[in-house]
């Protein structure tokens, strides 16, 4: 219970100073450190160390574009298991409607679930569901419902194998997702789309093979009518730690 109390004391503050108050609480004290504690105090099994850090790096990377593109309100968390990243987005004000696919719903869940909740850090307002359905059959339906489409849907992957992640990105393509935030990673030459060219022009410019996978992906979504950036999150390992960030044309603009 206690194995997180030595990172929360070393981090450092949400780090995003803007007009918005849910990221203070009356006393000044911030998102990211009462999610720190809520966690720490937690009762029952929760992610390893480097979930949280990378699961807010990964938010903060995406939080400009997603306020730019006017702040959708529902988001899908592809392959979110312990759903970290979309209590995150729920805690912060960034969605209000999320919805974790995972075919393996861990103890891990349950375990944030309650804790956010016992702390407060959740909206009185909000819906969160998991769905334990495959990738290829969860995320149609649910880009397809309710909206009639997936205008006004964001669909995430913090840390989605570089296979899991090209298939939610052609499926969010295809069904017109308002946006797509992903941090690939596990890149090699059987999960990376047309991995013999790619690896080819990796090894001719001296770059890892991911670094230009996510290159590409960044073409792969302008082309498909997406305006589409690539961040970095410090607190990941080199080898996965950036974010590709992409919100369909007119949605928007980041900077």
């Amino acid at each position: 219970q206690n194995r997180l109390a030595g990172a929360w004391q070393r981090r450092p503050s949400f780090g995003m100073a803007t007009a918005q108050c849910e990221l203070c609480d009356e006393s000044g004290d911030t998102v990211e450190r009462r999610v720190y504690r809520a966690i720490r105090l937690a009762q029952g099994p929760t992610p390893g160390d480097k979930e949280l850090p990378e699961s807010l790096g990964f938010i903060k990377r995406l939080r400009k574009d997603w306020l730019a593109a006017g702040s959708p309100s529902r988001c899908i968390e592809v392959a979110g298991g312990h759903g970290l990243v979309s209590l995150l987005l729920l805690s912060l004000g960034l969605s209000r409607d999320a919805t974790i696919v995972d075919p393996f719903r861990p103890r891990s869940f349950d375990t944030l679930l309650s804790a956010f909740r016992e702390a407060g850090l959740l909206p009185e307002s909000y819906s969160l569901q998991y769905d334990e359905r495959p990738l290829d059959e969860a995320l149609p339906y649910l880009l397809r419902g309710g909206d009639g489409g997936g205008g006004g849907t964001v669909v995430v992957a913090c840390h989605a194998c570089a296979h899991l992640t090209r298939d939610l990105v052609e499926i969010a393509v295809a069904e017109r997702a308002a946006g797509i935030a992903v941090m690939p990673c596990c890149h090699s030459r059987r999960t990376v789309a047309g991995a013999d060219r790619t690896k080819h022009a990796a090894d001719a410019l001296g770059l890892p093979l991911g670094v230009v996978a996510d290159i590409a992906l960044l073409g792969r979504l302008e082309a498909a009518g997406y305006d589409a950036r690539l961040r970095v999150v410090e607190a990941c390992a080199p080898s996965s730690n950036r974010v590709v960030v992409a919100f369909r044309r007119g949605e928007g603009s980041g900077g």
